[in-house]
């Protein structure tokens, strides 16, 4: 028989998964403290904890609800269009720029710490995550990149419910919320520039969706906010 190209079961051992978590928490500490130029900074390494923490616990949490997602967001999923190939490569661009800005040029305000302000950036880089895994565990077919599924269907249960891009409203919370967190307005420059791109990207796959996948023209009519309700 032969295998489907999305089967992607042969890749779910938990060395590949731990692997993969790994290298992208020793990523995000490499760019927070190489530019930082010091280990010294407990903004630094509460952002890197609040991340791998994240990540780890969310995984282990949709390998039991969803294996078969996990599988495919490690693996490769090449998009359908254009676009969204600039897309893929531009945004985490953007959110080392932004990461790495902030680690550098922290500012005169944040950076003689304002309790109250990181306080809430934090807590909105919660919401962030939390939000996140809600609509991973809610969507199947959420891939990295923007590529029909055999079988796919429109998801409408959990925050699909209220909006039609969960994930791309949790990385804009994410990364607005990034430069108030590390104590850096300066981080703000390329922060904007990728939530722009973000809101972007969900307009393009939109007009992807409502053309390529049946029962989607009809769910955008219900669910008729894109990002944020009664805002876009």
């Amino acid at each position: 028989m032969q295998k489907n190209a999305w089967d992607y079961t042969d890749f779910l051992p938990a060395r590949p998964v731990i692997f993969n978590l790994s290298a992208k928490a020793a990523l995000v500490g490499l760019l927070l403290f190489t530019f930082k130029g010091s280990l010294a900074w407990p903004a630094g390494w509460v952002y890197l904890g609040l991340y791998a923490a994240w990540s780890f616990a969310n995984t282990v949490w949709l390998l039991r609800r969803n294996p078969d997602l996990v599988a495919k967001r490690l693996g490769a999923a090449t998009p359908e269009f254009m676009a969204d190939r600039a897309f893929a490569l531009a945004l985490p661009a953007l959110f080392a720029l932004t990461v790495g800005v902030c680690a550098r040029y922290p500012g005169e305000y944040y950076g003689t710490g304002d309790v109250l302000a990181r306080a809430c950036a934090f807590n909105g880089l919660a919401l962030a995550y939390w939000l996140a895994s809600y609509a991973l565990g809610s969507n199947k077919f959420a891939l990295k990149a923007v590529a029909l599924q055999p079988g796919q269907v429109v998801e409408k249960g959990g925050p699909y419910a209220y909006v039609r891009h969960p994930l791309y409203a949790a990385f804009i919370l994410f990364i607005l919320c990034t430069p108030p967190a590390l104590g850096s307005y300066y981080g703000y420059l390329p922060a904007l520039a990728a939530a722009l791109a973000t809101a972007t990207r969900a307009y393009f796959e939109d007009l992807f969706l409502q053309e390529k996948l049946a029962g989607y023209r009809e769910y955008a009519a219900e669910v008729k906010w894109r990002l944020s309700p009664r805002v876009w």
